[in-house]
């Protein structure tokens, strides 16, 4: 083995071991919500409230878990359907244990995407998980909408007490999502806040 590839080997074989761990830190994140979910069933006052902070801190340990996840996975970038992402989007939604209420909705004609799909859609997965820890008795609307070139995947948190977050507090997100030239935004509307991730498309 020559020297520049002994070098080359090393990122390699770290990014290996991160992804390993990563993937038992996700497991123990996972198990600790279910736990918590569980407890949350029995109990009332500052208890509650003070188990919905601290499941609102794992949610953001989840988001740094799975942003690195996605940096040191192995790119996978091709040219879809965007209608073929929003239906893995919707099956891995609906896929999760104590999944919130979700509504879908299509609009506009087909186009075609470029992206890294499991880095995008597992973003995608974290505004939904985070929209549902925050509100979870209200309805959480995931749209697709394909107009003027563009492809918008949207989550609309249908709350009047949708936390108003600005989108610079997620730049991880922001990062990943514009390496696979899309943008990400957030903002309120009449019935609430809406997350979008919007990409160019091609007919």
């Amino acid at each position: 083995m020559t020297a520049s590839t002994s070098t080359s080997a090393k990122p390699a074989e770290a990014n290996r071991v991160i992804r390993r761990y990563v993937h038992d830190l996700r497991n123990c994140a996972n198990y600790i919500d279910l736990e918590a979910v569980m407890l949350l069933e029995d109990l009332t006052g500052p208890a509650a409230d003070a188990l919905q902070r601290m499941r609102g801190q794992l949610v953001q340990l989840e988001a740094v878990i799975r942003s690195l996840a996605v940096r040191f996975g192995e790119p996978s970038v091709a040219t879809v359907a965007a209608a073929d992402v929003f239906g893995k989007w919707k099956h891995m939604m609906e896929s999760l244990p104590h999944a919130p209420p979700m509504t879908w909705e299509i609009k506009g004609a087909q186009g075609v995407v470029t992206m890294d799909c499991n880095a995008v859609l597992a973003i995608l997965r974290e505004i939904v998980v985070r929209a549902g820890r925050m509100h979870s008795e209200e309805a959480i609307a995931l749209k697709m909408n394909l107009d003027s070139g563009s492809v918008d995947f949207q989550v609309h948190e249908l709350s009047s007490q949708a936390e108003t977050a600005k989108i610079e507090e997620w730049p991880e997100w922001q990062r990943i999502i514009a390496a696979n030239g899309g943008t990400l935004s957030r903002q309120a509307d009449g019935a609430g806040v809406v997350t979008g991730a919007s990409f160019p498309s091609a007919a």
